[in-house]
């Protein structure tokens, strides 16, 4: 109650000059303060631009439309037009900034290879007088040993004699160890694959059968290991790499005496050295009884071919002395041949670097061709590109004033009359010293206007002015429309928008109402013969804050507001 008894009401029909001026500088020094909206201002803008904020709203004020709300949507309306502008112009130019760039990195890279290219041929010339010189010292060099080389063939010869003869020794001995040797190998590779488990397992043991027993009894004695006893098997196969021990045993160290024992116990105990009874006893008895019959093979074959070894190395004393006799005279030629062979790595060395060199340069020269050609095709665009970095800097500095502009003529010129608009636009420009300002080029692109001429917009310059406003305004549009051109324009525009079109007379406009604004949904409401009072908060802009979101009241409901929720109304 006391807020009636003792609070007085006071009406004002509008806002002082002052406020006026210092409502827009206070939003333009906040926004620029924030960096938020991509609004940015110098000093000197934010002090000059309120002044013109105040002179375009004082012009307008005889129609009726200059009220504090109209001049609020002035300036968001010129904030949101700077912002996307900016935003567009600085994307553009640092675009061209960059390909700028990138021709400048492109002219440096061509001088930095014709640059390489001179020190490339400067050395390629050193290679090859370096590889011409090396040449010629080992024509010389190589004169001189070809007398000592004749002599050596003499000698040479009497060698290849005795290396025939060799060979065939060593050819005869081969042939008695060819059949022998891959058992043996086989049979060693075997043992190798036995698992220290299997192994394991025999140790454990109490009383081995007689089959493992011989065949233990038979590795142990080939390997000069006289003690036979159970304990003394088990010790054997509980040896630190025995696998290896019996692997790599050399059965040269066995003799005839010891052979002939080790075969008579295989003649004896002949079942218990057979593959499947061996393997049914363990699977590590099979792979010794096999390692020990192939060795005992192996020891008699070593003894058959001892007198072909015997002359073999008769064979072999009688070549060391021819070869030594070569000695002497491969001495003398030593310091040749190592000095020729200096040279001719030498040679080969500078041949390859003088090749290498030389293909490089052939790639750099046709890279310095194609580049230059490049660059001086490009020279025109990096011209073009320069100049339109400069233009876009330019067009920076008198952003603000167009924008203004833009700003002014969506806000207050909407609803003109096509002579007024023209009327106001150059009056505005005379005051605030812009000489050419076209509202088309400003806000759209050609292949926007194109695009909206496709979709069914007339191509004249009035309905062009109203699309932009249409598009670009802050408040809800409302279309007087009666030829429905514009209407239809509209819905192939805002087709892909997620479209909801309705008449204020259909029974569900309500409902289609509260959808749009709680899914943030497009509408254009059609017929509007009165505005309906449903539609008062959002006109408004009355929105209730709850929490991070905003609803808004609709009729009797409260609908949560989507924030891309957009509202087009239109009449004939």
């Amino acid at each position: 109650p006391a807020f009636y008894t003792r609070c007085s009401f006071q009406s004002m029909e509008g806002w002082s000059r002052d406020s006026m001026t210092l409502v827009p500088s206070m939003a333009l020094q906040q926004a620029t303060k924030a960096r938020s909206e991509g609004v940015y201002f110098s000093e000197k803008e934010a002090k000059r631009l309120p002044r013109h904020f105040f002179e375009i709203h004082e012009s307008c004020a005889g129609g009726g439309g200059a009220t504090p709300r109209r001049y609020m949507t002035f300036i968001e309306t010129f904030k949101g037009v700077y912002s996307r502008k900016r935003h567009g112009v600085q994307k553009k130019q640092s675009h061209l900034q960059a390909g700028v760039a990138k021709l400048n990195e492109a002219k440096e890279l061509v001088d930095s290879l014709k640059h390489k290219a001179a020190e490339q041929t400067h050395l390629l010339a050193e290679k090859q007088n370096e590889a011409d010189s090396a040449l010629k010292e080992i024509t010389i060099s190589m004169s001189k040993a070809s007398e000592q080389k004749s002599e050596m063939e003499v000698l040479k010869q009497k060698l290849s004699e005795e290396s025939l003869k060799l060979e065939q020794r060593k050819k005869a001995i081969d042939i008695e160890l060819s059949e022998i040797e891959p058992v043996v190998s086989e049979a060693r590779e075997a043992v190798g694959n036995i698992k220290s488990e299997a192994l394991s397992e025999i140790r454990s043991l109490r009383a081995p059968p007689d089959v493992i027993r011989d065949i233990l009894e038979g590795v142990l004695r080939l390997m000069g290991i006289y003690d036979t006893s159970w304990n003394s098997m088990k010790s054997f196969l509980a040896k630190r790499g025995v696998k290896d021990e019996i692997i790599n045993f050399d059965v040269r160290n066995v003799t005839p005496e010891l052979r002939q024992g080790v075969s008579e116990l295989l003649e004896k105990n002949k079942r218990s050295f057979d593959a499947k009874v061996a393997k049914r006893a363990s699977t590590a008895a099979a792979p010794l009884a096999a390692w020990l019959k192939a060795n005992i093979r192996y020891s008699e074959v070593l003894e058959k071919i001892e007198p072909l070894e015997t002359e073999q190395a008769t064979l072999q004393k009688n070549m060391q002395r021819s070869q030594a006799k070569l000695e002497k005279l491969r001495q003398a030629l030593d310091s040749v041949d190592r000095k020729v062979a200096g040279m001719r790595d030498t040679f080969e060395t500078r041949t390859t670097e003088a090749a290498r060199l030389r293909v490089e340069l052939e790639k750099a020269q046709e890279t310095i061709v194609a580049a230059e050609t490049l660059v001086g095709k490009l020279k025109g665009e990096h011209e073009r590109w320069s100049s339109q970095v400069v233009e876009l800097t330019a067009e920076l500095e008198l952003l603000p004033e167009r924008a203004l502009l833009a700003a002014a003529f969506i806000t207050y010129l909407g609803d003109a009359p096509e002579d007024h608009r023209r009327t106001k636009l150059e009056s505005w420009k005379q005051a605030m010293e812009v000489d050419e300002f076209d509202l088309k080029r400003f806000l759209s692109t050609e292949s926007e206007l194109l695009g909206w001429k496709a979709e069914g917009l007339p191509s004249d310059d009035l309905s062009m002015e109203n699309a932009l406003v249409i598009l670009q305004c802050s408040p809800r549009p409302f279309l007087v429309d009666p030829s429905q051109r514009a209407t239809e324009w509209l819905k192939n525009h805002l087709k892909e928008a997620r479209l909801e079109v309705v008449n204020q007379q259909d029974a569900n406009f309500a409902t289609s109402l509260e959808l749009s604004v709680r899914f943030g949904k497009t509408l254009i409401i059609q017929e509007m013969d009165v505005i309906e009072p449903v539609l008062y908060p959002l006109l408004r802009g009355d929105l209730i804050s709850q929490g991070p979101r905003h609803a808004v009241q609709l009729g009797e409901k409260v609908v949560e507001y989507a924030e891309d929720f957009r509202l087009f109304m239109t009449t004939r």
